[in-house]
């Protein structure tokens, strides 16, 4: 069954979050009260068409939840599923299909919540696991005896997926430590052979001496730059003063 406007509202939420530039649950939780999200159960549906409903509410976050989508969208996708587990109406409440071959994934960004101390993601996470929320399948949507053999893949927006480093995949730690010492032994056969001559020949001097130290400061700032684009913005100071004045 196919319900209009179900992947558009998702996807809007989703995208809202992003434009925060913040893994903060508190952001995720201004944006779901500010669209009434939890009213997204509601309209009169019978326990069938209910528990339809949320199975394709599922199928539509869960892929959001996995590369290869950023990380502040798979943040925003954990927090998505764990409002649509607490507010949906099944009773009993319908799990999320994780599939088994994706679970490693799964497992690995809870790592990486917990090495950059993203402490309210984690306490999520660990909500859902204690509740027991991700069913563990085969598949991640489920087949049927006369299930077409090609099931069609959304490709999801392209707008929350993560961009390909290529300066990673050009320059690697190894590539660069080739480089050199290739450099460096083109610099010693120079210096071997015009030992004995005052002046050497312009034609060696293609390359500058310099060449591996600036490549390797460019590709450092490269990273730095990188980090500080990926890190989510958190609050200043004066934004959590002004926030708390507002509110009193």
């Amino acid at each position: 069954m196919d319900f209009l406007g179900l992947k558009e509202d998702c996807e809007t939420i989703l995208g809202r979050f992003q434009a925060t530039d913040s893994v903060r649950y508190e952001e995720f939780l201004s944006i779901w009260k500010e669209l009434r999200f939890d009213t997204i159960f509601y309209g009169g549906m019978r326990n069938l068409e209910s528990n339809r409903f949320t199975k394709e509410a599922y199928a539509v976050v869960s892929p959001y939840f996995l590369p290869p989508y950023t990380f502040q969208i798979r943040v925003g996708a954990l927090y998505l599923m764990y409002g649509l587990y607490n507010t949906q109406l099944c009773e009993p409440k319908l799990k999320i299909r994780i599939a088994l071959k994706d679970w490693p994934e799964v497992e690995k960004f809870h790592q990486d919540l917990l090495s950059a101390h993203h402490l309210d993601a984690v306490y999520i996470f660990r909500q859902m696991r204690r509740c027991r929320a991700f069913y563990f399948t085969a598949m991640p949507s489920m087949l049927t005896f006369r299930s077409q053999r090609s099931i069609p893949v959304d490709d999801g927006k392209e707008e929350f997926k993560d961009v390909r480093d290529r300066v990673a995949d050009l320059i690697t730690a190894e590539s660069m430590e080739e480089m050199i010492n290739i450099h460096d032994h083109y610099q010693n056969a120079k210096s071997r052979m015009f030992d004995d001559k005052c002046e050497s020949d312009n034609s060696l001097n293609l390359i500058k001496e310099e060449f591996t130290d600036h490549l390797s400061s460019l590709v450092s700032q490269y990273q730095h730059w990188k980090e500080e684009k990926q890190a989510p913005r958190m609050k200043t100071d004066d934004e959590k003063e002004g926030t708390s004045q507002e509110s009193e």
